[in-house]
């Protein structure tokens, strides 16, 4: 998973493909709104081709565990 700024954010912004951002999954990134749901769906955005899950700047609460996917 890719946090932060830089090249990735870039990419992001620029709705390249291979990337998927969390908030538009309906992630808050507060630190108090539990954000598991919207981040697992960032992940099973990809298939079997991989992707890279971008995680712009934000404290996550993530309550259960990450099931992530080959190449992601």
């Amino acid at each position: 998973m890719t946090t932060g700024n830089g090249p990735a954010q870039a990419a992001v912004a620029a709705g390249a493909p291979g990337y998927a951002n969390v908030r538009d999954s309906g992630a808050v990134g507060n630190g108090t709104t539990d954000d598991t749901a919207a981040i697992q769906s960032a992940i099973n955005t990809f298939s079997s081709n991989g992707g890279s899950v971008f995680l712009p700047p934000g404290t996550y609460a993530v309550s259960a565990a990450l099931q992530l996917r080959a190449n992601v």
